[in-house]
């Protein structure tokens, strides 16, 4: 029996970095730049797909994984990477605006 290799629904080709999976071509561009960036004294604390939970009135509801976190000029940036934005992924950034305070950032090419 052939199995065939399952395709990602957005075409998303995923890429090595540094030893880390990238779900697609445009993460991957974007951590080899934090990447430089962080050996450049740029960037601190660069984090690769940091995970917060998602709560309401104290009850986990689900997680919010992000593609980086960095902390440039003393300010901690929240970086999802998308081709598409989805409404669960908009959903997601809302809510952890709403629990956490803070933006998530949406970088295309």
């Amino acid at each position: 029996m052939d199995k065939k290799k399952r395709k990602n629904k957005f075409n998303a080709v995923q890429t090595i970095i540094d030893g880390k999976r990238c779900d697609s071509k445009l993460e991957a561009t974007h951590y080899s730049k934090l990447l430089i960036a962080e050996k450049g004294g740029a960037i601190t604390d660069l984090k690769f797909h940091p995970r917060y939970d998602l709560e309401v009135n104290g009850i986990k509801i689900g997680v919010c994984e992000l593609d980086f976190s960095y902390v440039q000029n003393g300010e901690t940036y929240y970086i999802d990477t998308k081709g598409v934005y989805t409404a669960f992924s908009k959903w997601k950034h809302n809510h952890f605006k709403a629990q956490y305070g803070k933006e998530v950032e949406i970088w295309k090419l």
